[in-house]
């Protein structure tokens, strides 16, 4: 996750593809649960801490002194294509689609918010 909000497509990348490729731990019912790599077992944040790096790759809470605003596509990596509707601040959504590199569709609601995503892409 720290890579995403530092900005760093290749390090968040790589490490949410390692954390993709873990598979279940051992020995325990639910397929949720990953085997042990910080401090116990079963380790049931492994793939909730993988699921917010990806969001925050797409979208993030900046913090530039605007209240409310957010940075698209701030760890995206060019060569991934998605498309994706997640939530922003301030009862805020986004909607975006990345294809061949580029920014194909961003739609933001209410539109009044617009001005408050920033792209970095």
């Amino acid at each position: 996750m720290n890579a995403a909000l530092l900005g760093d497509a290749a390090i968040a990348s790589k490490q949410c593809i390692n954390r993709a490729k873990t598979p279940a731990g051992k020995g325990y019912r639910f397929e949720g649960f990953a085997p042990h790599e910080q401090d116990y077992e079963p380790s049931a944040d492994q793939f909730a801490n993988m699921n917010s790096a990806l969001n925050w790759m797409l979208l993030q809470p900046a913090d530039d002194g605007v209240a409310g605003s957010s940075i698209a596509f701030g760890a995206w990596p060019c060569s991934w294509d998605v498309d994706f509707k997640l939530a922003a601040p301030l009862n805020t959504t986004v909607e975006g689609v990345f294809k061949g590199g580029k920014v194909l569709s961003l739609t933001v609601t209410p539109a009044s918010r617009k001005s408050s995503v920033q792209i970095h892409a």
